[in-house]
């Protein structure tokens, strides 16, 4: 006697053939569409040719796509590349394996001491610049500067430094006399015998940061197709 068994289809797996999606989830409520929970990943997607995710809706005051670790010291949000990351964690922090580039100026979020905020602008340089600055002594005529350690090691002495100098008082003048890896020697004009106080300001290049003179660039904006979803999808 032959036994016929029937194999019942593995319904956890949906393959098709269409240029339209596979699956859809549709939902005319206020919840989602599609949830997934996993005791790994929670949804997956991945493609061989176009977007392994894609997120759209037509509301103007919510986002498309909102990423929510409940842990505070997990990530809210990691993208991957050959090359690099770009990666946000629990307290909002964000990080880039890579530069930045913005089209328009860079603001800065200022806390003030009454609790307002204000927006702040940074400078723009020519080429990459770190500097540092501090107040010293001019003692009868002459003082010294020394680096500090940690500063000093981020620093390529190869290209120089420049040193700027304000006395906080009535002298002939003051002139950086020497510079050393470890800082710089400041003297008083016409062999004066001033002791005052002075500030300065260095201005240096960082170690390995590209040496380049306003680099010219060449940059295109990722390519990505407007994909307009069906309010309605149909199966």
């Amino acid at each position: 006697m032959v036994r016929a068994e029937h194999a019942s289809p593995d319904k956890s797996k949906i393959s098709c053939n269409k240029s339209t999606a596979c699956f859809e989830g549709t939902n005319t409520g206020s919840g989602p569409g599609i949830a997934g929970v996993g005791g790994g990943t929670g949804i997956s997607g991945s493609a061989t040719a176009g977007y392994g995710g894609f997120f759209q809706n037509n509301s103007d005051t919510l986002p498309s796509l909102v990423a929510n670790n409940l842990d505070y010291y997990g990530d809210s949000f990691l993208a991957l590349t050959g090359a690099g990351f770009f990666e946000v964690d629990g307290y909002g922090n964000g990080y880039f394996s890579g530069n930045v580039y913005t089209g328009e100026e860079e603001i800065t979020n200022q806390r003030t001491r009454d609790g307002d905020r204000l927006g702040t602008f940074g400078t723009q340089s020519t080429r990459a610049t770190i500097e540092d600055t501090g107040t010293s002594r001019l003692m009868n005529g002459e003082g010294a500067v020394r680096f500090d350690a940690a500063f000093a090691r981020t620093l390529d002495l190869r290209q120089g430094y420049q040193v700027f100098l304000t006395p906080d008082g009535d002298t002939r003048g003051l002139y950086v006399a020497a510079k050393y890896d470890g800082g710089f020697i400041v003297r008083e004009t016409e062999h004066g015998r001033s002791s005052i106080d002075f500030d300065y300001r260095v201005v240096a290049h960082p170690y390995g940061a590209n040496e380049a003179r306003l680099p010219k660039l060449n940059l295109k904006a990722p390519r990505i197709s407007r994909v307009i979803m069906p309010a309605n999808p149909t199966h």
